[in-house]
């Protein structure tokens, strides 16, 4: 999604990372599977390491040929994310959030805050 329409009229502009009106979704029944699957593909490159066997490992994600360590981690992580996470946005307009149906979908449905006066429920608590 690039670019999405609120129903107050506003635009969701998603043209680029770190914007404080988008978030991830990560759903309670996926989480077992997203953790679990991280955890056991590092631990299996950490063991093709250990074991000499890297490049049987990288054969089954041709992707991350070549790549460092860090990289690779992070090629991991990112097959789960784009399986598994969609996307949240919120109208800075109006708050209402904009909730992907599932990652595979560009529907999203809509939900409006009761309390008008909360916005930016997305916004990093890192950067507050």
């Amino acid at each position: 999604m690039s670019k999405m329409g609120c129903t107050c009229g506003h635009s969701i502009i998603d043209r680029t990372d770190n914007v404080p009106y988008k978030g991830h979704l990560i759903k309670d029944q996926d989480k077992d599977v997203i953790f679990e699957g991280i955890a056991s593909d590092v631990s299996l490159y950490i063991e093709s390491l250990l074991t000499e066997n890297q490049q049987e490992w990288l054969n089954r994600f041709p992707w991350l040929q070549g790549k460092d360590h860090r990289a690779v981690v992070w090629g991991i992580i990112t097959q789960y994310y784009l399986k598994y996470i969609p996307h949240i946005y919120e109208c800075e307009n109006c708050g209402r959030l904009w909730i992907q149906e599932n990652r595979k979908s560009q529907k999203f449905r809509s939900y409006l805050p009761s309390n008008p006066e909360i916005k930016g429920i997305l916004r990093s608590d890192q950067l507050s």
